[in-house]
């Protein structure tokens, strides 16, 4: 790709690509003596929006920089590299869950998964990397009893409440959003309930949706660690005006109980301009909310391209254009949502930074999405939505194959393909790996195998259970497409005219095997025959 033309003014991405040593974020408006081994943990100050500014109780500007703990509190199923065909939003799985062992146990296996997915750890790590505010994404239905709407749960405050403890103790704050509301907002998975976007036609959705913050401006409004109330996320399954009209009414509600924190009136898909001048409305301490997403969803493409004109202001639709909007209407802002590292591999730190950078130069509040991402193959690749995930171990990664189309004496016929082939290796790092016996074609191609073997070479150890086959033992079917024939102990076709089955694989237009875990470890030298 081409390096984008960097302006020149000094275009933001091109003076952090020129300086990659000010990788950390900035925490806070103003510097301070503390080092980055024994950083200062400054308690919250009430902050609140004065104009285009977030300031604190003493009237200073404050420049929030962080990150969405998503998945958390509104599991999103791809951001935990779960297929989402079957499963595609909470509603479904907590569904699932009830009707296969019963509402006391799906509780349990939801609040398992909400005590492990955020832990200490995460927190302080959210805390080592500058940030001084989370945006944190709820359903409404981990506060109201969904079963006895107009009713708190019993344990309506319990994950709410930690977030602010740990949050309070590492120096953040907390934006308060409220991911998914009855009925849902649109129709997409998001909202926790893909499909419905009756919120808004709904009367009785949106007076629990009012009665619900209500409850949580009455249990917070003194709290000073909590930054804001962002009252819907992504409110799109309705029009401007319409929701410009609905929020009115919830920021009534919600300022009758508490008189201190910013209420974030959230922007529609089109912009903000339904809402008018807030002021003009008799609106205090508010700010608005969009999310943008440079390469994604229609916004060109994943590359620095893309984030050089919005952020060095190169297209009308760009961080100065938005800036002029929100100076016109006095108002404070907040980016609830954006992702400037995902694809952009080494570049992928000093765009990020220079995100940051450009939002809070202009005084707005942000919020990347997301923390963390979990993904089946592992390892951050060239920049995944997480600023987190899992390690790339070993048995995700392909160590050693042997397969057809390398060995000696193959043709076109697939006759004698391989006789025997050997492949020795070392593994570099311990861990569980996967063997898979693999076969795939567009046409009917059928594949024997037998005497298998994957043995520990200094002990001679056989590693493998049942690869002489004559049965399943040991092997587990997969399927990747189409639809293929295992045979386990297949006598007609056996390659060694060994004694007993062999493995065949048959089928056409079709991908898929079977595999076994086997434990390897690391610096030993192992061989893989067959």
């Amino acid at each position: 790709m081409n390096s984008p033309r960097l302006s020149a003014r000094g275009g933001r991405i091109g003076a952090v690509l020129a300086s990659l040593l000010a990788v950390t974020l900035a925490g806070c408006g103003h510097s301070d003596s503390s080092s980055d081994d024994d950083p200062i943990v400054v308690a919250p100050s009430m902050i609140s929006a004065n104009g285009t500014q977030w300031v604190n109780e003493d009237g200073e500007q404050v420049f929030l920089k962080g990150v969405n703990i998503g998945n958390w509190l509104l599991q999103e199923f791809w951001m935990m590299g779960q297929s989402t065909e079957l499963v595609d939003d909470q509603c479904t799985l907590e569904s699932i869950l009830t009707d296969r062992f019963g509402a006391a146990e799906k509780e349990r296996l939801q609040e398992l998964f909400r005590d492990n997915w955020i832990t200490d750890r995460d927190w302080d790590l959210i805390a080592s990397f500058g940030f001084n505010v989370v945006r944190l994404p709820f359903i409404y239905s981990l506060i109201e009893d969904d079963d006895n709407p107009y009713t708190l749960r019993d344990d309506a405050w319990q994950y709410i409440d930690t977030a602010l403890a740990e949050a309070e103790e590492r120096g953040l704050y907390v934006i308060l959003d409220l991911h998914g509301v009855v009925g849902s907002q649109w129709d997409q998975h998001t909202t926790g309930c893909a499909g419905q976007n009756e919120y808004w036609s709904n009367s009785d959705f949106q007076d629990r949706t009012t009665w619900l913050w209500e409850q949580i401006a009455e249990r917070y409004k003194d709290e000073p660690v909590v930054a804001g109330y962002s009252l819907v996320n992504e409110p799109w399954g309705t029009t401007a005006a319409n929701l410009a009209l609905v929020m009115g009414d919830l920021y009534d509600a919600v300022r009758a109980i508490d008189p201190n924190h910013t209420i974030i009136l959230p922007g529609h898909n089109s912009g903000i301009s339904a809402y008018g001048v807030p002021a003009d409305q008799g609106m205090t301490n508010v700010a608005f909310e969009m999310h943008f997403y440079p390469g994604f969803f229609g916004w060109g493409e994943v590359g620095l391209d893309v984030h050089n004109l919005w952020l060095n202001c190169l297209t009308p639709n760009s961080v100065c254009g938005w800036n002029d909007i929100l100076t016109a209407r006095d108002t404070a802002f907040l980016v609830g949502e954006f992702q400037p590292w995902y694809g952009l591999g080494e570049q992928s730190g000093p765009v990020a930074r220079a995100t940051f950078d450009a939002y809070a130069d202009v005084g707005w509040a942000s919020t990347a999405w997301s923390y963390k991402v979990v993904t089946n193959s592992g390892g951050e690749g060239n920049g995944t939505w997480g600023l987190v995930t899992n390690k790339g171990n070993s048995f995700n990664e392909r160590i050693v194959a042997s397969n057809t189309w390398d060995c000696a004496g193959w043709n076109s016929a697939f006759a004698d393909a391989c006789a025997s082939s050997d492949v020795q290796f070392t593994v570099e790092s311990s861990g569980t790996f996967y063997l898979a016996i693999k076969s795939g074609s567009f046409s009917s191609h059928s594949v024997t195998f037998d005497e298998v073997s994957l043995r520990r070479d200094s002990d001679d150890q056989e590693m493998l259970t049942g690869g002489s086959f004559g049965s399943a033992d040991g092997w587990t079917v997969f399927s990747v497409s189409g639809s293929q024939t295992i045979d386990f102990n297949n006598t007609l076709n056996n390659p060694t005219g060994a004694v007993g089955g062999a493995l065949r694989i048959s089928g056409g237009s079709a991908n898929g095997g079977v595999y076994q875990a086997v434990d390897l470890v690391e610096g030993e030298s192992y061989t893989l025959s067959g």
